[in-house]
């Protein structure tokens, strides 16, 4: 409560110094067709069962089970449990051993589209990270406990995480030690999925309005970034009441934060406004790694590029955090 009280109080002033509106942060990705706005969703428990074969990434019958060891863009196939499993992977100038993106779409949105939406793939492999848009059993990812159909519950998507990075480890140059998540809405769930119970495949995650409703005590520390818009009405910052009743949401940005940071031993939180939003940071974190929310006025439920980029932002965050070795 008191560090919801103070980022509320500080954003109150931020926005007064900067005339009461909140500048270009109201924008950002979130139309239909840029892959990044989730479909309405079916009740939990509800659905048909997962599609045997994945939506195919780009189009192609059949897809490489290597990744060519040269820059540009490839597709790649994998068999999990007898369903294909497809992704498209951005490789950049190679050299030494590279950190590694998982970029994962929301609900009812593909590889392909929020690829296209974030613009993480060339802004990535322009700071020679491997950038990789995997894409979901049914649209969908199975976030653990509330989210999401036709996957939730059904599908192992820890298992296909941990194969598309053994692949990528023996197919190119990556290290191992800075493979980092992120994902908007359901893609952000399966981001908090990986550090709370796959912590030795991910070193750092950054999910976009998004949350976890699992045990999460993460060993090693995973460094986390937690990007969340105050009008979000699918994911709520603050009162989940707000949430639709077929997903009922636990808990908001702050307690979701503050439960991870607590977890990895954080001390208390300091609040650093800017104009549009505020950033809440937890020090003294197990494994020095960062503990950070963004809280931004004006936006709801979307993947932010206007006035605060998502896209830069999380790949900066993800860069200053340790590897491991």
């Amino acid at each position: 409560m008191r560090v919801r009280l103070m980022i509320a109080a500080l954003m109150v002033s931020a926005c007064a110094t900067a005339g009461g509106v909140a500048p270009g942060v109201g924008g950002g990705v979130g139309a239909p067709e840029a892959g990044v706005t989730e479909a309405a969703p079916p009740a939990l428990g509800s659905g048909p069962p997962p599609p045997a074969i994945a939506p195919p990434v780009a189009g192609a019958d059949e897809a490489p089970a290597t990744v060519p060891a040269e820059p540009g863009v490839h597709e790649l196939e994998l068999s999990i449990d007898d369903v294909r499993r497809a992704a498209r992977v951005h490789v950049p100038v190679l050299g030494a051993a590279h950190p590694v993106l998982l970029a994962l779409h929301p609900l009812g949105g593909t590889a392909l589209g929020f690829e296209r939406a974030t613009g993480l793939g060339p802004a990535g492999t322009a700071d020679g990270v491997v950038v990789v848009f995997p894409q979901g059993v049914g649209l969908s990812w199975n976030g653990g406990a509330i989210c999401c159909q036709p996957a939730l519950g059904r599908v192992d998507d820890l298992a296909y995480v941990r194969a598309l990075v053994e692949r990528l480890a023996q197919d190119l140059p990556i290290d191992r030690g800075r493979v980092w998540a992120t994902g908007f809405s359901n893609g952000g769930f399966l981001a908090y999925r990986l550090a709370c119970q796959a912590p030795d495949v991910v070193s750092a995650i950054a999910p976009v309005a998004a949350t976890y409703a699992i045990d999460c005590a993460p060993s090693p520390a995973v460094a986390l970034l937690h990007v969340h818009g105050i009008d979000d009405d699918i994911v709520p910052y603050e009162d989940v009441l707000r949430a639709p009743p077929e997903r009922p949401i636990p808990r908001g940005a702050v307690e979701t934060t503050s439960a991870f940071a607590a977890a990895l031993g954080c001390g208390d939180a300091t609040v650093t406004p800017f104009p549009g939003g505020a950033t809440t940071a937890f020090p003294g974190c197990a494994g020095g790694v960062a503990v950070e929310l963004v809280s931004l006025e004006g936006v709801g439920h979307q993947w932010p590029r206007d006035g605060w980029d998502a896209t830069s932002e999380v790949l900066r965050f993800l860069a200053s955090q340790p590897g491991r070795s």
